[in-house]
């Protein structure tokens, strides 16, 4: 059984069919020697040189149901024999394969890198994007009438290399544009509030300079209206105390003269009483020494006159001063005058004092009157304490 199988292989060797699969497998190993792949040039070579590699194994692996077919009691010699011929590609084939594998991994994780840097891209670009809008949207939010136009400017003028997110920063720009010019119309009535704010202000305070500028004037008008007129009430003041003053003056002259005049007529009447009761005494003693020179005598008892003779010088009589009537005259009419000249020596002192009264009352100073009405009744009060003096003093006299 062995030597016809030796004999069958030899035979199969024989065969053009595995002498051209074993020469063909050492031409493809030739002409595919093992590449190192370095870059893509390379991986194609190399995947080309594995392609044809592989290609020749599995056209042998092919053929083998056509050289099996020819011997089929041998199928399984011819599939080891195959096994042979394909064991002299193989090796070349799966360093290849392997060298592929390698690059191919390598490629994976460089792919792999580069979707992680692409990715890393795409979130910068849409990060830039939203810094841009963040950062505009802050400033349009902090922004004042003066500085929102330079920053609707700088929106407007921005461009950012975007790559192909250039439509996407394009619509976040004017999404920020929208958003400024909403806040400038904001910003724009704001101002306009705030200058007519200011204008209404400048113009209170306008109206209250000039009301205030009013006020001072007025102030000052009614200032020298009243020192005019305190000076007009000062120089009438001044005149009513002058024509006060020359009224007092000729009141008192006139009083002077008042007085003066009483007192004359006073001295005058009272020496005229003086002289009348001397006159009366005189006379009472004259007849009472004529009725004693007569004859006639006193009764006491009777306080009436007796004839009688009585020893009397005539001259004595004749005189008749008081002296001697003191001297002469009857007791009781001794006893009489010593009595009246008595009492009056007694209140001669309390007399003198109700004269002093009426000569201090008199003498007080009048007061000023700022009114003619004040005038007027201060000079009747004067006319009617005149008169009241004037009719005490005659008692005053009586006593």
């Amino acid at each position: 059984m062995s030597e016809a199988k030796t004999l069958v292989i030899s035979d199969f060797r024989k065969l053009p069919e595995y002498t051209n699969a074993r020469t063909k497998q050492k031409q493809l190993v030739e002409a595919n020697p093992f590449i190192e792949i370095t870059d893509s040039k390379s991986l194609e070579e190399a995947k080309k040189r594995r392609t044809a590699l592989k290609s020749g194994r599995t056209e042998l692996q092919k053929g083998e149901k056509l050289i099996a077919s020819k011997v089929s009691d041998f199928r399984k010699e011819v599939k080891e024999e195959t096994a042979i011929l394909v064991a002299i590609t193989l090796p070349h084939e799966e360093k290849q394969q392997a060298e592929i594998n390698r690059y191919d991994e390598k490629r994976k994780k460089e792919r792999e890198e580069k979707a992680r840097k692409e990715r890393e891209r795409i979130l910068s670009h849409q990060n830039t994007i939203k810094a841009f809008k963040d950062e505009k949207a802050k400033a349009i939010n902090t922004a004042t009438v003066k500085t929102i136009g330079a920053i609707m400017e700088d929106i407007a003028q921005s461009n950012i290399d975007v790559e192909e997110f250039e439509n996407d920063f394009i619509s976040a720009k004017g999404e920020v544009l929208v958003m400024a010019e909403q806040k400038k119309a904001n910003l724009d009535e704001a101002e306009r509030l705030r200058l007519q704010r200011e204008e209404l202000e400048k113009q209170r305070k306008q109206r209250e300079a000039e009301e205030a500028e009013l006020k001072r004037k007025r102030e000052e008008e009614e200032k020298k209206l009243k020192k005019k007129r305190e000076e007009e009430e000062a120089k009438l003041k001044a005149q009513r105390e002058e024509l006060a003053k020359q009224k007092a003056e000729l009141e008192r002259k006139e009083k002077e003269r008042k007085e003066r005049e009483l007192k004359e007529k006073r001295e005058r009447e009272e020496k005229e009483k003086k002289a009348a009761e001397e006159a009366k005494k005189k006379e009472s003693a004259r007849r009472a020494l004529i009725m004693l020179g007569e004859g006639f005598e006193y009764n006491e008892e009777r306080k009436c006159f007796y004839f009688g003779a009585v020893a009397i010088k005539k001259k004595e009589v004749e005189l008749g001063t008081t002296e001697q009537f003191s001297d002469i005259a009857l007791p009781e009419f001794r006893m009489s005058y010593k009595k009246e000249v008595e009492r009056l020596e007694a209140i001669k002192p309390d007399r003198d004092k109700l004269m002093e009264l009426v000569n201090n009352i008199h003498s007080i100073a009048k007061p000023q009157m700022a009114t003619n009405e004040a005038c007027k009744l201060l000079s009747k009060m004067e006319d009617e304490l005149n008169a009241l003096l004037e009719s005490h003093v005659e008692l005053i006299k009586e006593l």
